[in-house]
């Protein structure tokens, strides 16, 4: 298996499991659920890119995979999945992929919503001590862009993937049942605001 399409199914399911933990569908036992596995994610993901015939990470990562189908399951997604569901189905551009690029623009319009979630994940992934709320919320989407950092997921799609002159019809195609769990109602302008963040000019 290519690392990239470890690194890219990965970050679905961690995609999967953050937007079910922080959705305005959340219940407690999936949330459960959810930090679990993105524990898991946070600490065998990249273990599993470098070393793909390490079995403990592998396996860690297959359980990630499945909690993350229960939490959805029950808890819904958010704008990540809202907007790479179109473009993998307007784009082709594979879903994983997507879902990875986006997450930590996503992350970073949900904040100002999510600052105790946000601090909750962190506390749970670091031993480091923040001075806020505030900061502690912060440092995990700083956390989150640093994985995908490290197991060498692009940080835009070039203009063949996406156009420029697409994005508009891009955004519109982003609200599907995915986006109704997204903690912040989000319009078409500030949906297409994270596509211009994300794709080269």
């Amino acid at each position: 298996m290519p690392a990239s399409l470890t690194a890219e199914t990965g970050m679905d399911a961690f995609t999967q499991l953050v937007e079910s933990f922080i959705s305005n569908k959340a219940q407690p036992i999936p949330q459960a659920l959810a930090l679990h596995g993105i524990k898991l994610v946070d600490k065998y993901l990249a273990a599993a890119v470098r070393h793909p015939d390490d079995p403990e990470a592998r396996e860690s990562m297959q359980l990630a995979a499945l909690l993350s189908g229960m939490a959805l399951a029950n808890s819904g997604l958010g704008a990540a999945h809202g907007i790479a569901a179109a473009l993998g189905a307007l784009c082709n551009i594979p879903h994983g992929r997507a879902c990875a690029v986006l997450l930590p623009h996503v992350l970073e319009f949900n904040l100002p919503s999510c600052i105790t979630a946000y601090s909750r994940l962190y506390s749970q992934l670091s031993d480091f001590t923040v001075d806020s709320e505030l900061a502690a919320a912060e440092a995990f989407v700083t956390r989150v862009d640093r994985l995908t950092r490290e197991i060498n997921i692009p940080k835009s799609f070039n203009a063949e993937e996406a156009p420029v002159d697409r994005l508009a019809e891009l955004a519109k195609a982003s609200f599907g049942s995915s986006m109704s769990g997204n903690p912040v109602t989000m319009s078409d302008y500030e949906v297409e605001k994270i596509l211009r963040k994300v794709t080269v000019k």
